[in-house]
């Protein structure tokens, strides 16, 4: 009996895990994409930037790209393009300038959004492909007092002791160390280039 209430149990995991949890966090991390695509129009609009430019095109491109990326990631195959990639440096050189060459800019205002926007973007996809896969999630779940000692060592830092003392919003502060830890282990498990040239192709 018991046997069979822990497999039930564990069947019950899986199917919530896969039918509404991970829909749950597609349909969060694709509104964060639209929203930044819908920033990115906004933008060139209130600067006077021509919407039929090719800069606006590829950024454009580059989140329909992460988009589509979000139906069709798998975190195996990709590290498998990325092993292979890396195990041939002249074609990740190749792979980084090229996509680098498409975000070049006239000027420091545009240098200046581009690199946050493209910052912010590939932020968004690398943090989806750690929480969409239940092995990663986990491990970002693991490293949370890991990201509580560094969130406390940077307030430390920058307030002194006496941070201690002041009201912090519990809210915010539990967002703030999800985010760290998801970072953390995104940053140790992949290539932030990588995830935006392979994102990149997608649109193409």
């Amino acid at each position: 009996m018991n046997l069979f209430l822990i497999g039930f149990n564990g069947l019950l995991l899986i199917l919530v895990w896969r039918f509404i949890l991970r829909r749950s966090i597609l349909d969060t991390y694709r509104d964060r994409l639209f929203d930044l695509r819908d920033h990115l129009r906004e933008t060139f609009v209130t600067r006077g930037w021509s919407l039929e430019s090719p800069l606006y095109r590829h950024l454009r491109n580059l989140i329909n790209g992460y988009l589509r990326f979000t139906e069709s990631y798998s975190f195996g195959e990709f590290v498998f393009m990325e092993i292979k990639v890396k195990e041939t440096p002249a074609l990740q050189a190749a792979l980084t300038a090229r996509v680098a060459s498409k975000f070049a800019a006239d000027n420091d205002e545009q240098k200046a959004f581009i690199a946050e926007f493209r910052r912010e973007a590939v932020s968004a996809m690398m943090s989806y492909m750690i929480v969409s896969s239940g092995p990663l999630l986990l491990l970002a779940i693991m490293m949370l007092p890991v990201a509580l000692v560094m969130s406390a060592w940077s307030m430390i830092r920058k307030a002194g002791y006496s941070i201690f003392g002041k009201a912090i919003e519990f809210k915010g502060l539990c967002s703030s160390l999800c985010r760290l830890a998801i970072a953390i282990v995104a940053n140790k498990m992949l290539a932030k280039d990588f995830v935006e040239q392979y994102s990149y192709r997608q649109a193409s």
